[in-house]
């Protein structure tokens, strides 16, 4: 209840429509029904959250938060291509000071390589030719299964997925990268990736690809079955040496289908990761808040975090990369010893502390009313001494004092610390040559503060019965008599706070 009556005074007198519900506020979070408060990074925090842009990461300096509280960390514009995490990294006790002491990896080479393979010879031209790898008729010659074969064999060297996929390995090839950053940046595929999936399932074409697969499979299996058929019915030592010359030709076939096959195999295991990408992007996975391990400590604490992104796609293309296609466990066997994936994106650094109550601050005391001197004065009429009479001055000055301050609340406003104060001063009156004090309350932001005080300090009287203007004769007159006395008078002073600690420095 007195709080209240304090921040009302203060608003009153420094003209504040209403003080900041943090004001009213005693430990770390927001009161009910409200959001967490930006960060400041000039001053102590309570519980805060800060803010990072995916597409333009900003390291923030060190933030200063009191024991016991949290800081949130949340992501702006985060990419359906990454997972964000928010990983530890190190913390470090710090001695507080004694407060009076003190006033991403990219995928790099071809996804898959066709292996290339010496042409077949054909062997003696047969009287008639058919397509033995589509038709069975007239295909129990050995000229004849040959030239299949080598048809066969033309077809596969001919048929390269990769190259055919090129333009799409190359947009994944993209994705690999972190965002170039910039305003311009949040495009393909980082954001609009719901429309660079499909582009890119497209130009894989898969589908393409498997029914040429099919067609290969189906002609190399019907060639494989004329040959055998050409081994069991020809046994004359000719046609052994034939047989011998497709079995080769046919072991070439099977060589090439396989890398065929394993480029398409690469090409649907991209396909699988990119549809499985979501079209929207999400926040920091996990945990995303950094707390105070060690509230109860009177040392400060500093601990040093960084928000990491891993691509979704570099597993995969890890995994498609190598020159046979692995299965997706045989690959998690094989990255058990591998280095953590993630990179990083920006480094928090957070320190949690008890920031001292007291501080310091220089500047002027301007009392609003004046000083008092007196003194016998002359009066005088066409150049000659009429009378002495009782004079008074009044005189307004300024009083260079030093402030120290007890801290009673502090709060945020606009990301700037302000604060409230308990203040007492001693200060130096040219006026009256003596010594003077101030107390009252101070309201600080940043690094001015704005006091009002009662100004306690000696002033002059008369005495002896003297009053102003008061006729002393013509005579050897004495001066009146004074004598001093305390008085308090109502004064306002501005300084410039000294932090004897923490960080609102």
């Amino acid at each position: 209840m007195h709080k209240v009556l304090l921040y009302s005074l203060v608003a009153s007198v420094f003209g504040v429509a209403a003080l900041p519900s943090a004001l009213a506020q005693s430990g770390c979070g927001p009161s009910r029904g409200h959001s967490l408060p930006t960060c400041s990074y000039t001053a102590t925090n309570g519980s805060c959250q800060v803010t990072i842009s995916r597409m333009n990461p900003v390291t923030p300096p060190t933030i200063y938060v009191k024991r016991g509280c949290s800081v949130t960390v949340s992501v702006t514009d985060p990419s359906p291509l990454e997972d964000l995490t928010l990983d530890w990294k190190s913390s470090a006790t710090v001695i507080p000071p004694d407060t009076f002491q003190s006033a991403f990896t990219s995928l790099s080479g071809n996804l898959g390589k066709f292996t290339d393979i010496e042409r077949i010879s054909a062997g003696p031209v047969a009287a008639v030719v058919t397509n033995c790898e589509t038709d069975r008729t007239n295909c129990d010659n050995a000229p004849a299964i040959t030239k299949a074969q080598e048809r066969v064999m033309t077809a596969l060297r001919s048929f390269d997925p990769l190259a055919i996929a090129s333009d799409g390995l190359k947009k994944i090839k993209t994705a690999l990268q972190p965002p170039p950053g910039g305003l311009m940046a949040c495009g393909q595929p980082w954001c609009d990736t719901a429309n660079w999936k499909t582009t890119v399932v497209g130009q894989l074409q898969i589908t393409a690809g498997l029914t040429r697969e099919q067609e290969f499979d189906a002609n190399i299996k019907l060639l494989a079955s004329e040959v055998a058929d050409f081994k069991k019915n020809h046994t004359d030592p000719p046609s052994v040496s034939a047989a011998a010359i497709l079995d080769k030709n046919q072991a070439s076939l099977n060589t090439a289908y396989d890398n065929i096959a394993n480029s398409l195999a690469k090409l649907a295991a991209l396909e699988t990761a990119v549809k499985a990408i979501p079209d929207h992007g999400a926040g920091v996975t996990g945990s995303a808040v950094i707390q105070d391990l060690t509230p109860s400590d009177k040392n400060y604490q500093t601990q040093t975090w960084a928000v990491n992104y891993t691509n979704k796609l570099l597993p995969t293309a890890k995994r498609v990369a190598a020159e046979t296609l692995k299965s997706e466990n045989a690959t998690l066997l094989s990255g058990l010893a591998d280095a953590s994936t993630k990179a990083p994106l920006v480094t928090i650094t957070v320190q949690f502390q008890s920031p001292s109550r007291f501080e310091v601050s220089t500047g002027l005391m301007v009392p609003f009313t004046a000083y008092h001197s007196y003194a016998k004065a002359s009066v005088a009429k066409n150049g000659v001494v009429t009378d002495n009479v009782v004079q008074e001055t009044k005189t307004y000055t300024v009083v260079p004092t030093v402030f120290v301050n007890f801290l009673i609340s502090e709060w945020i406003t606009k990301r700037q610390r302000s604060g409230l104060f308990l203040t007492g001063g001693v200060g130096y009156n040219p006026a009256t040559s003596s010594v003077e004090f101030g107390t009252g309350l101070t309201y600080s932001y940043r690094s001015v503060a704005v006091s009002l005080l009662a100004d306690i300090g000696r002033d002059s009287k008369l005495g002896g019965g003297f009053s102003v203007g008061q006729s002393l004769g013509t005579g050897n007159a004495a001066n009146p008599i004074t004598s001093t006395y305390w008085t308090c008078k109502p004064t306002a002073a501005i300084s410039v706070r000294i932090p004897l600690g923490g960080s609102s420095k």
